[in-house]
């Protein structure tokens, strides 16, 4: 971490995760840069670690649970992102961990996620409609849980085009105390990642 006390975080440990092509990468990005680590086999794209996601999707959830927490040993701000931690795997993962784990639940109108979906991926419009309403639902319903024994923030896909102001509310919330300069470079740095996972994953918001 560049610029920020670390005893300034409110949260040291988060949870991100949403539907995919929600916006995630966006949230993760800015986590990133204000110094949270996200695992030594991230993608530069979409920022999601590939050893906890091996983990995640073979079910060896003890071992996520393990190698979050050695994780947390060796750096004082950890943050893991991926849309699979609302799965069925991924929620099993909530009753094996401390109740001082964030949860950022990132949400985007299903419209839009469902065309993105038809540009990336090629499935039709009206399986990816409701694709991704089923899977919205079940988004909310583990928000709902999640709620109940750990802190939780919703981010919506619109907050994001307000940057600026987004990222006052949520660093404030994060606990960080920013100075107008520290809040432009990390719309700089945030930036500069959003170019390179639209030009990686080549592909259009």
């Amino acid at each position: 971490m560049n610029y920020l006390s670390i005893s300034m975080a409110k949260y040291s440990k988060i949870l991100i995760t949403g539907l995919g092509r929600s916006g995630t990468t966006a949230v993760a990005s800015i986590i990133k840069n204000i110094g949270y680590f996200l695992g030594e086999e991230v993608s530069h794209a979409s920022l999601e670690d590939f050893y906890l996601r091996r983990l995640l999707a073979s079910g060896e959830i003890d071992s996520v649970r393990t190698e979050l927490y050695r994780r947390c040993e060796k750096h004082d701000l950890v943050a893991y992102k991926d849309p699979k931690l609302f799965g069925l795997h991924g929620q099993k993962l909530l009753s094996k961990i401390t109740n001082d784990w964030l949860y950022i639940f990132v949400i985007r109108d299903v419209l839009s996620i469902s065309r993105r979906n038809v540009k990336s991926i090629g499935v039709e419009l009206d399986a990816a409609l409701l694709n991704a309403t089923h899977s919205q639902l079940k988004l909310i319903n583990f928000y709902k849980k999640v709620k109940l024994s750990n802190p939780t923030y919703i981010v919506s896909f619109e907050q994001l085009n307000s940057i600026e102001e987004f990222l006052k509310e949520f660093t404030s919330f994060l606990g960080f105390d920013m100075s107008t300069q520290q809040l432009d470079d990390l719309r700089v740095s945030v930036g500069i990642d959003k170019g390179r996972y639209l030009s990686i994953a080549n592909i259009k918001i």
